[in-house]
């Protein structure tokens, strides 16, 4: 078996049948879907080649255990934050849908400066909309490399888009390994759910 994941290559010596795709949540479970062509698209960032025999690809597979580190991912804070970090390009953060959508209609936020280094768990970004104000927490330590100075103009980004158009700022991380300390979506869901109860 040889597959590529997030420019890293590993080889395994097996028998080849058939091709299956990998799919993953960061440390989770592994799922295995036939797939009729050896390339095949992940999560729009990752190209995954995957040989697998189709005798070996059964009961074993599916509950395999797959630890890796991932070289994109997106991780959420309890606090309803969310960043998303590629190995070697600045960290992007931002706050959650459920964040915006518990906020209702945004119309204020400040941005932090440009160059000032922040320290997990403090704030970063004071948010106004017109049920409430609130502060927005930094998810991991890093130095503000950019902000997006278009919320300054059109705050209500936030909620129209909270994972693209409507990020915050993007941040040279002072320690990666904090984001260990995060949730993935798989988690982050069943927190946001276990919180309306």
């Amino acid at each position: 078996m040889v597959f590529i994941y997030g420019g890293f290559q590993v080889i395994f010596e097996w028998f080849i049948h058939s091709y299956y795709v990998l799919s993953m949540d960061f440390l989770g479970y592994v799922d295995f879907s036939r797939c009729s062509s050896l390339a095949c698209r992940f999560n729009d960032s990752t190209i995954l080649l995957f040989e697998a025999s189709s005798r070996f690809a059964s009961k074993t597979l599916t509950s395999a255990r797959f630890l890796a580190s991932r070289s994109f991912a997106t991780y959420f804070s309890k606090d309803h934050e969310w960043i998303e970090y590629t190995a070697g390009k600045p960290a992007v953060v931002g706050i959650t849908d459920y964040a915006q959508h518990s906020l209702g209609d945004i119309v204020y936020i400040e941005l932090p400066e440009v160059g000032s280094t922040i320290k997990a768990g403090d704030s970063f970004s004071s948010v106004e909309s017109v049920k409430a104000a609130s502060d927005a927490f930094c998810p991991a330590t890093g130095k503000v490399l950019e902000v997006n100075t278009v919320l300054s103009e059109t705050p209500s980004l936030v909620n129209e888009s909270p994972m693209e158009k409507g990020w915050f700022m993007k941040l040279e991380l002072s320690n990666p390994d904090e984001l260990k300390e995060l949730m993935d979506k798989a988690a982050y869901d069943k927190f946001c759910k276990e919180a309306e109860h």
